[in-house]
């Protein structure tokens, strides 16, 4: 009995070798001469012939096939990742679509995001290159340049102060607040030299650095050019950019505030003007039809004294309702009652007052 136990015990097969630790993958991939990633293209069966030619182990053929296998699985579990990020960015690219479709403001919304993120990047001293850049070029009116002077060049107590302008100044009291308040912060010779022409200057100062220096000057010398050094305000100074609603050399339209606190022009004065004005004309319209039979000279002449006088009355309401003086050129230098004054008829060689001053 112990004979054969010891024969079996004999017969059985070896273990088998242990794994190589250097044969990996990577190595079996620069034996091929390929990319590690491209053993998964290569059917099994052939890497297996390979291994085998190359003298390598069952288990060093397993380790192989292990990593390839976890290779796959992570390669399937990117290319899964990156449909769903592709899906959800089509999602978003359709619903953000849809939403400018029916809400045609979100895509002036995104651009405006856009310019904050480009404007939050700069730095304030390119803005305020910019800034002088456009004053030199007279791009700027007034009041952008008041408002320039404390959001780029000045610090939270100028900031405060002017907010205190804008609530408690309007027009000219708030450009004197604000020339004063410049000329604190000039340097010592360009304050001292000019302090008595700022004081009475009608136009805002530019910002108090050197850099503006020239500027202001050329402000200073343009308005007492143009005025005489007087105190009545001239015409806008070239240095700044006209504003499109400037209303010099006329009138003006009162303003009136509603219940809610909301501004806007009052033009019932100018709407009963031409309300009156296109009545009249009707009244002509009609007067005319009944001439176009007949040459009778009176009623032809008397149309023509109607004419007149509407015209003249036209433009007597557009004076009342705007405030402008008389700008034809033919009453400059005379009253408003023409050449034989407010008397009416027969008071001059013309004697028909405004209505025959055309």
């Amino acid at each position: 009995m112990s004979r054969s136990s010891s024969r079996g015990r004999g017969s059985a097969p070896a273990p088998p070798p242990p794994a190589d630790p250097t044969r990996t993958a990577h190595q079996l991939a620069q034996q091929l001469g390929v990319e590690e990633g491209r053993l998964t293209a290569i059917p099994s069966g052939t890497l297996q012939r390979v291994m085998d030619d190359l003298g390598w182990t069952a288990l060093d053929s397993a380790r192989v096939f292990a990593a390839l296998a976890s290779t796959q699985a992570s390669m399937a579990s990117s290319m899964v990742a990156s449909m769903a990020s592709t899906q959800d960015s089509l999602k978003a690219y359709f619903e953000t679509a849809e939403q400018r479709a029916l809400e045609p403001w979100r895509l002036e919304d995104q651009r405006l995001q856009s310019e904050r993120a480009a404007v939050t990047k700069m730095d304030v001293a390119e803005i305020q290159a910019q800034f002088l850049d456009a004053a030199k070029n007279a791009a700027l009116t007034a009041d952008e340049v008041m408002q320039g002077t404390y959001l780029l060049f000045g610090d939270s107590e100028a900031a405060k102060q002017y907010s205190m302008m804008l609530l408690q100044r309007r027009g000219q009291s708030r450009i004197r607040a604000h020339n004063s308040f410049v000329l604190q912060h000039l340097d010592p010779l360009m304050s001292s030299t000019n302090a008595a022409r700022i004081s009475t200057l009608q136009f805002p100062l530019f910002p108090p650095t050197k850099a503006f220096n020239g500027l202001n000057t050329r402000l200073l010398n343009e308005v007492e050019t143009v005025t005489g050094g007087g105190r009545k305000q001239g015409p806008t100074p070239a240095v700044f950019r006209r504003p499109k609603t400037d209303p010099e050399g006329g009138g003006h339209i009162p303003l009136v505030q509603d219940q809610s606190g909301v501004w806007a022009a009052d033009t019932s004065e100018i709407e009963a003007a031409f309300s009156a004005v296109y009545d009249q004309l009707n009244l002509l319209t009609s007067e005319v039809k009944q001439l176009k039979d007949t040459t009778a000279q009176p009623k032809l002449s008397s149309l023509v004294s109607s004419a007149k006088s509407t015209l003249g009355a036209t433009r007597r309401a557009f004076r009342k309702a705007t405030g402008t003086q008389d700008v034809y050129p033919g009453n400059r230098g005379r009253g408003r009652g023409g050449r034989g004054g407010r008397g009416g008829r027969g008071a001059g060689p013309r004697g028909g007052g405004d209505e025959e001053d055309f």
